[in-house]
């Protein structure tokens, strides 16, 4: 962390500090002491007796001018969290690396991790954030690495894996959890009992979307008002204010104006078995 965000981090806690619990045990604490000791001006009706309920009062009225105040400190301060959505997605195959790419050019924040070393050394080759340490260690508490994170995709080909992660950090990622679905006959001994719904639609499980990619197919973006390509698997829908909707077993999103749709095209020479 910069000092310029630390600065403006205490900037917003001078502004909107929270004081009243402390007024009020101090007021309550002190009032009926200075009352029943006959303090000048503590007599009926005035003075300490007043204490307790015109820091009530205050209480109230800073509490409201907060909660007014809040948004437009924080924007002018520059530290709102944008809406758009900021995925993880974890894996390291080529085709993932290239979606990373597709969804980091629709101005998404977009985060990735991986367990090889070869793998993670192709996403920081190209350009991508690489979430450090222990994926599953981040997930129980043991880093901030998730932090900020509105939704996870799972794509490795590791079905037990993907099966596994997703009921880890289902507990710890405020946005939903995906993952790839397992091939027919792969679906490992874990896989089957996460309840989770799968990604893309029903042919495009396991090694799938690796195999297209080897025989040539690219992920790619178009915006939705032009039409879509035809051959073309849509995986994602990005909208114009930044959230990004999976395509899921049972859910196409619909794409609309202004929305941007990820797509992966058809291989350009047949796939091997």
């Amino acid at each position: 962390m910069t000092a310029d965000r630390v600065m403006v981090g205490v900037a917003l806690i001078v502004v909107l500090a929270p004081r009243g619990m402390v007024a009020a045990a101090t007021a309550s604490t002190f009032s009926a002491t200075l009352v029943a000791q006959g303090v000048a001006g503590a007599g009926a009706g005035d003075g300490a007796e007043r204490i307790l309920p015109a820091t009530f009062v205050v209480i109230v009225a800073t509490v409201t001018l907060y909660g007014l105040t809040a948004f437009p400190v924080a924007r002018r301060l520059g530290v709102l969290r944008p809406a758009r959505s900021r995925p993880l997605l974890v894996g390291g195959a080529p085709w993932a690396v290239d979606l990373g790419r597709a969804l980091g050019s629709t101005g998404l924040d977009v985060l990735m991790w991986a367990g090889a070393e070869r793998q993670r050394a192709r996403i920081e080759e190209a350009g991508l954030a690489l979430a450090p340490g222990e994926l599953l260690a981040a997930a129980s508490g043991a880093g901030a690495e998730l932090e900020g994170i509105t939704g996870v995709l799972l794509l490795t080909e590791d079905d037990d894996f993907n099966a596994l992660a997703a009921m880890t950090l289902r507990e710890s990622v405020e946005g939903p959890v995906h993952r790839l679905a397992p091939a027919a006959g792969r679906q490992g001994v874990v896989a089957p009992y996460t309840g989770s719904e799968p990604l893309f639609r029903t042919g495009l499980t396991g090694p799938e979307p690796a195999r297209r990619y080897e025989a040539g197919a690219r992920v790619l973006t178009r915006h939705a008002d032009g039409g879509l390509p035809a051959g073309h698997e849509v995986l994602f829908v990005v909208s114009a204010d930044g959230r990004l909707a999976p395509v899921t077993h049972t859910r196409t999103p619909d794409a609309g104006p202004g929305d941007v749709a990820v797509l992966l095209g058809p291989p350009s020479r047949q796939p091997s078995a």
